[in-house]
């Protein structure tokens, strides 16, 4: 009597099964990385229109002119080749707990967005003060 000899590898099934789960896993990690890309480029968008923000606030610091309670501006600038739009809006200047206003500060909320962006989703949201003393 003769023994079969040992079969060495394996089988077809074997091997369909362990194609079906790598091709699984592939397509996790690329919609992984996908998100991953999508979600580093809106950071750097957020990112640079805080900054916009930013730098409109300082402007209004610099000016000497002491802006109006319930003043509008708009307005567009250039960074980093974007354009970016900007709306702020000077409102009066008030602590919690406390009964008036304090008239030698003002706040302004500053809205930027993409240029092709809604202000009603703003990128980025800055509330700043500015004083006349």
């Amino acid at each position: 009597m003769r023994l079969k000899k040992a079969q060495y590898g394996f089988t077809l099934m074997e091997i369909l099964i362990a194609l079906a789960v790598l091709a699984i896993l592939m397509s996790a990690l690329l919609v992984t990385s996908g998100n991953s890309v999508r979600n580093a480029t809106y950071l750097k968008q957020q990112t640079l229109a805080q900054w916009v923000a930013e730098n409109i606030a300082t402007e209004y610091r610099r000016e000497k002119t002491f802006p109006r309670i319930g003043s509008k501006q708009n307005g567009e600038i250039e960074m980093a080749g974007t354009t970016w739009r900007w709306r702020v809006e000077v409102k009066k200047f008030a602590i919690p707990g406390l009964p008036v206003a304090i008239p030698n500060i003002r706040q302004l909320e500053i809205l930027v967005v993409h240029d092709e962006g809604d202000f009603d989703y703003p990128l980025a949201v800055l509330t700043a003060t500015v004083n006349n003393i």
